[in-house]
């Protein structure tokens, strides 16, 4: 019960981060449905399909157009990859100062390098927007698709700058905090359901490892490479594989049902 509860209410609050990204653009009853289908989409649909389902039901029960969900959608996607990527640091950190034999500073490098990445990426497009459009007009022009990028590509770079002001990105971004909390409750809530022992600084680890498994293209419902995922978390923080699939193997069907 407590599992299904924390799912269902993050899930509720990622919905009203939804909402808050398209700028109120969609009522919240269409927020919520359009997150629990995309959220059960994914779960039979590879390659995160259900993203784009969210994406299809929110233009055929709003007259938002596809460029400005997409442009959110891709906006959505950042603040987890940022949140996700800095918890995982912090997480193997700490294992890492309790454990001196778990330290592996890689973790860092690697990760440091990517938040670097996005972040420059989007500077560029917040305050170099013009200058990006500009080059974007040559190369596709070059390459005779000036028609394309007119219609497809400078919306998006347009509608990205516009978001990406701190009194537009704060709000999301708490409620990202508070919405991944409550994820975490329920990875908690399934070790103690399970009778396991790892602690709080591991479980957000694995939350960590779960979420990264679950951002890249996979087979449907992440299944297999969420497991195996899991797995290696467990692994590397030094504790029994077998565990880790029965944990892994409880998280992922307790989701589908729910």
């Amino acid at each position: 019960l407590p599992i299904t509860i924390t799912q269902l209410v993050g899930l509720v609050i990622f919905s009203f981060r939804w909402r808050l990204l398209l700028e109120k653009k969609i009522q919240a009853k269409h927020a919520i449905s359009s997150s629990f289908i995309g959220y059960a989409a994914n779960m039979v649909l590879p390659a995160r399909g259900g993203d784009l389902f969210r994406v299809f039901y929110c233009r055929s029960e709003t007259d938002v157009q596809y460029f400005h969900l997409l442009s959110k959608l891709f906006i959505e996607k950042v603040i987890d990859f940022i949140f996700v990527i800095m918890t995982g640091i912090i997480s193997f950190f700490i294992i890492g100062l309790n454990n001196p034999a778990q330290q592996n500073y890689t973790v860092f490098t690697v990760s440091g390098l990517i938040i670097a990445g996005i972040l420059f990426s989007l500077y560029l497009i917040r305050f170099q927007n013009e200058f990006i459009q500009t080059i974007s007009t040559k190369i596709f022009t070059i390459a005779k698709k000036e028609k394309f990028y007119k219609e497809h590509i400078e919306a998006h770079l347009i509608d990205l700058k516009d978001f990406l002001q701190i009194k537009k990105f704060i709000y999301p971004m708490l409620l990202t905090l508070i919405s991944w909390f409550f994820y975490f409750s329920n990875y908690y809530f399934v070790n103690v359901m399970l009778g396991g022992d790892l602690s709080y600084v591991e479980i957000v680890f694995l939350l960590f490892c779960g979420a990264m498994s679950l951002a890249l293209p996979s087979a449907p419902s992440g299944i297999g490479v969420f497991h195996a995922s899991i797995i290696s978390g467990f692994l590397l923080i030094g504790k029994d594989s077998s565990y880790g699939l029965l944990y892994a193997t409880a998280l992922h069907l307790l989701s589908f049902v729910n």
